[in-house]
């Protein structure tokens, strides 16, 4: 009987160091792959918003209509002059909402991929001069009727996943490629 305990109690002891190495390595690996995000991804780095210029009045010939939901009531409109991708990853545009009567509602806006979020920086007057935003800040985008267009921007033709989806170029051809043509 002591042989065999004394062969267990080894078994034990060379399972117990096993476990013990497998143990320190899970420990080791997991402190580098959480050193690695800090690397590759500036998770330190804290986000910071670029200064945006107001582009100027949006002209007929340089919109391009894009479709919202079923809506019978509000065409939409970016102007492709004002198309922007800034250095903070904002895609920043002017949208312009005409209504079944033909009042415009015009609008310099940007876009956050990373966090699904929309900001006002200001809205177009009749004149061509702009106001700016009295709620300069980022909101979630909703889908709900009041955001459908900019969810729309963000889901089809801005963003991929939590990122712009390519350069200024790309997003125009998106809009002259999948945009329906009203008469």
């Amino acid at each position: 009987m002591t042989f065999s305990a004394t062969r267990i109690s080894f078994s034990i002891r060379l399972s117990m160091a096993a476990l013990s190495l497998l143990a320190g390595s899970c420990v080791a690996h997991a402190q580098s792959t959480r050193a690695v995000p800090d690397v590759l991804f500036d998770e330190d780095k804290v986000w910071s918003e670029q200064a945006v210029n107001l582009p100027p009045a949006p002209k007929a010939a340089s919109l391009i209509e894009f479709a919202v939901g079923p809506s019978k009531t509000l065409r939409f409109a970016i102007d492709t002059d004002s198309l922007s991708i800034g250095s903070d990853d904002v895609v920043h545009y002017t949208l312009v909402a005409t209504s079944s009567s033909g009042v415009r509602n015009v609008s310099f806006e940007g876009i956050r991929c990373t966090t699904f979020e929309i900001k006002h920086y200001a809205f177009g007057r009749d004149d061509g001069s702009w106001v700016q935003s009295q709620r300069n800040t980022w909101s979630a985008i909703q889908t709900a009727n009041q955001n459908s267009a900019q969810a729309t921007l963000a889901r089809d033709f801005f963003c991929r996943g939590n990122a712009v989806d390519g350069r200024v170029p790309n997003l125009l051809r998106k809009f002259r490629n999948e945009s329906p043509r009203f008469d």
